[in-house]
């Protein structure tokens, strides 16, 4: 894609899409809404096989999102940039709000008995969910892209996906997945605008993609020793790992090329 071109897309819809992720968290923060909503979208969940909803909650997984984010970044090191700074801006407002608020997860807070739990739980801080940030943080990204609303739309939908499995499996309210959701949506979405404003044409900055060759070479020894993916007891989980650890390499090896001297013709 010519990084001058402008999605074929509303200008408005990203504001859009904030404003809606705003709007849930000032209503979700409200603890007449907060728990009532967490029971009925926790047991509606329940219908779906828990495999389902620890695949699509690892998607929010750090490692795992840059594992599949390796294949692509050596073309777009503006996204690399945008990781590395406003990922880490978005990291930061999340554990600063999660240490500072010290809110208790559902399984803290709540009988076991009275919602389904995926796995043992969680009991570090809930609000907000850093899954539900990370996981819109990237899908954000990849919007910034998007030539079609449609296509637009459906990166936003699997960021909200991955914040709906941490309902699902019991160890975030919806105040902490909206809120989640609204620091990626920013820090990912408007955090690339700012990168593409600062940093210009991307396709200059060559020597900087061969640099960033260890983004997706990190990840290889973390999968390789010692990292488990969480819920790895359930069905293929535990074996996805492997996959992950393929594409990190695949990703690696992509810089790697990368490197060689190009043919002219």
């Amino acid at each position: 894609m010519n990084p001058s071109t402008e999605p074929h897309i509303c200008p408005k819809l990203p504001i859009m899409v904030a404003a809606v992720l705003f709007l849930f968290s000032a209503l979700t923060l409200v603890p007449q809404v907060n728990m009532p909503a967490f029971l009925f979208l926790n047991s509606t969940f329940s219908l779906l096989p828990d495999a389902f909803w620890a695949h699509i909650t690892n998607l929010g997984d750090t490692l795992q999102a840059i594992a599949l984010f390796s294949i692509i970044m050596y073309k777009r090191p503006d996204f690399v940039i945008s990781t590395l700074l406003w990922g880490l801006v978005c990291a930061l407002i999340i554990q600063g709000f999660k240490h500072g608020l010290d809110l208790p997860r559902p399984n803290v807070a709540l009988d076991h008995s009275l919602f389904h739990l995926i796995g043992e739980g969680r009991d570090s801080p809930s609000m907000p969910s850093g899954h539900t940030a990370t996981g819109m943080f990237f899908v954000a990204l990849l919007a910034t892209t998007s030539q079609s609303t449609k296509a637009f739309l459906a990166w936003v939908g699997l960021g909200v996906l991955v914040g709906l499995s941490r309902v699902a499996i019991g160890v975030h309210w919806p105040a902490d997945v909206a809120v989640g959701a609204f620091v990626g949506w920013i820090t990912g979405f408007y955090g690339q605008q700012l990168t593409q404003k600062w940093f210009g044409d991307y396709r200059q900055y060559k020597t900087l993609t061969k640099a960033l060759v260890f983004l997706p070479f990190i990840c290889i020894p973390y999968l390789l020793w010692g990292y488990e993916l969480s819920y790895s007891d359930l069905f293929f989980v535990a074996e996805s790992k492997g996959l992950f650890l393929a594409i990190s390499v695949l990703g690696t090896l992509i810089y790697l090329r990368n490197l060689l001297p190009q043919k002219t013709n």
